[in-house]
């Protein structure tokens, strides 16, 4: 039976079970759902059961309705939503949707930069990505030594350049 769990404030751990096939939520005792909180509308919202779980409507409501952080006018309750109530926030469970996952919303218009690999990840540990990489770096202070070498012989041979074109 699908069911809210209050998250916070006064509600928090308060468990209503969600029965009938519509619901109103709100701050009066007329409501099904009965939130007395003074951030909740007297006739907040309404849930009406889809497919085994509920659709929230909001109902004009002062504060607004959320579901996970985003205002709604109308939206589906999935397994794990948080549903808010002006400032009054609660856990959607429902075994009917525990085994479903929404699909992504569908994004037209991707800024090109967010849709650009950005690589590797730092944790990413594949046997085939290491396996087929050659081992080209040097370890030890000899690619350090062998630099500051070719630096002095370039310099060496700049400085006698120097010397044998001002020499004349």
């Amino acid at each position: 039976m699908p069911r809210f769990i209050g998250q916070n404030g006064d509600f928090a751990n308060q468990v209503f079970e969600l029965t009938g096939q519509k619901l109103t939520v709100g701050r009066t005792p007329d409501n099904d759902l009965h939130l007395p909180d003074n951030s909740v509308s007297s006739h907040h919202a309404e849930l009406n059961i889809e497919a085994g779980d509920f659709i929230v409507t909001d109902l004009e409501s002062t504060n607004g309705t959320r579901v996970n952080g985003e205002k709604v006018q109308t939206a589906p309750l999935r397994q794990g939503d948080i549903a808010r109530f002006g400032n009054v926030e609660l856990l959607y469970e429902s075994e009917n949707s525990a085994s479903l996952s929404p699909l992504p919303e569908l994004r037209i218009g991707v800024p090109l930069d967010q849709s650009v690999s950005r690589g590797r990840p730092s944790h990413f540990t594949g046997a085939l990505a290491s396996a087929s990489r050659p081992q080209s770096r040097a370890k030890g202070p000899w690619p350090l030594i062998l630099g500051a070498v070719g630096l002095l012989a370039a310099g060496g041979v700049g400085y006698a350049l120097f010397v044998m074109v001002t020499a004349k």
